[in-house]
């Protein structure tokens, strides 16, 4: 797909994403949604065919918290051992080195790029990728220098071609090298445990690390994550189904969720396998 008519088509199914956030009880129908953002039925179920391969119907209903709760008791059949999940990269976080807190002594090489969720800028350190982020319209290198104000930024062509295949079939082979403390970047790790499709909840990531109690530290430690969709933070929501914060916005958050959904062969069990509870604290971070 061209990269502006991808870009389109993101925005108008983000701002149809937004919609869901509507507090009433049955999520609206398709008529209602091309009528929000201002299209025709028709060029709706275009735009979500062009952009997530499926219809907004079939989309919404891979959004649904039943579908959601269904996938957090997989998630915790799978992490009690009834089907261990695969890891498909942890080892990729690699030691970021020397940590200073204004970046002093830093060169950060980024660059810029379309994906389907937006432009994104990526910077990379010696040692791996240490931000993905998305522009939303701000200066690249102002997104990059904001964590790192002391850091030598420099914009590089190989880092251009790096951005782009972050999401694509290289994604999951990209070196990570993201800055952060010994705790976060262990919840970090975990987050790469989640396959694609997959979801967890804060209170099952924390249960995973062995800090059952730690659940709004590693909430805190999921809001913090510096690499966009490399180290997928937006895997994890509330224990209840519900869909939670995320750094780079809610409706991107269920944009992301549903478009991985829709290239998933994943299917959540349908009943509940006994003894395996989906419990956990609601955190919304």
């Amino acid at each position: 797909m061209v990269p502006q008519q991808q870009l389109l088509d993101y925005r108008r199914v983000a701002r149809a994403m937004s919609c869901l956030d509507s507090p009433r009880g049955a999520p609206p129908g398709p008529g209602e949604l091309a009528a929000a953002i201002g299209l025709s039925p028709d060029a709706l179920q275009r735009t979500f065919r062009r952009w997530a391969g499926v219809d907004p119907e079939q989309l919404i209903a891979l959004l649904s918290r039943e579908r959601a709760a269904a996938l957090l008791r997989a998630r915790s059949a799978a992490l009690a051992g009834a089907a261990r999940p695969e890891t498909p990269g942890a080892g990729r976080l690699r030691d970021p080195g020397r940590r200073t807190p204004r970046g002093e002594g830093l060169i950060l090489r980024w660059g810029l790029a379309p994906s389907p969720f937006g432009e994104v800028v990526l910077a990379t350190s010696p040692r791996g990728v240490c931000m993905l982020a998305f522009t939303d319209g701000r200066e690249a290198a102002a997104v990059v220098g904001e964590p790192w104000p002391a850091a030598a930024l420099r914009r590089d062509a190989e880092a251009d071609l790096l951005a782009a295949r972050a999401f694509g079939e290289a994604g999951p082979s990209i070196p990570l090298a993201p800055l952060g403390t010994p705790f976060q970047r262990a919840v970090w790790r975990a987050l790469l445990d989640i396959p694609p499709g997959a979801l967890s909840s804060y209170g099952q990531l924390a249960r995973q690390l062995g800090r059952p109690r730690a659940a709004r530290a590693v909430g805190r430690a999921v809001g913090s994550n510096p690499v966009a969709w490399l180290i997928p933070c937006h895997r994890v929501i509330a224990a209840t189904g519900a869909l939670g914060g995320y750094r780079w916005g809610r409706a991107r958050k269920r944009a992301i969720l549903g478009w991985e959904a829709a290239r998933s062969s994943a299917q959540p069990p349908a009943v509940e396998p006994a003894g395996v509870s989906a419990e956990g604290p609601q955190q919304q971070r």
